[in-house]
């Protein structure tokens, strides 16, 4: 079975529980992709910019959500709920979630790259042809 590269977006906790926004998924598999990972270069990404993102409360699917992007912070918006019994997302004032997701000093977005759970690099997000991206900006 094929691994590929899951990219987030942020994560937060909310009580005990762990809140976490995957931007996607590598566009190819991981052993496609690792062994020319280099700082500069660019990994793409399953996902259309138009699409939803998954938000995942304990490693469950919990809802879909878009991204909120503002001055003061980075988070989403609960745009369906997959979850519809979980206290967390319906007692979100608004349906907003604030991550503590890394923005840097132009507002550009830098997310975890990960392979098996572990983060091995961080990267910023682009676009490329209507789809995310990534472009490596550090590896661990």
């Amino acid at each position: 079975m094929e691994n590929y590269l899951k990219v987030e977006l942020g994560r937060t906790n909310i009580f005990k529980d762990e809140i976490i926004v995957e931007l996607a998924e590598s566009k190819y598999p991981a052993q496609n992709i690792l062994p020319d990972l280099i700082v500069g270069s660019v990994v793409e990404l399953n996902k259309n910019v138009s699409s939803n993102l998954d938000l995942f409360i304990n490693g469950n699917l919990a809802a879909k959500v878009k991204p909120l992007i503002t001055q003061e912070y980075l988070g989403v918006k609960i745009d369906e709920l997959i979850d519809k019994s979980n206290d967390i997302l319906n007692s979100m004032e608004n349906g907003i979630i604030k991550l503590d997701g890394i923005k840097s000093e132009n507002g550009q977005i830098i997310c975890g790259i990960f392979a098996n759970g572990v983060i091995i690099a961080k990267g910023m997000v682009v676009v490329i042809d209507e789809n995310f991206a990534v472009r490596i900006e550090e590896i661990n």
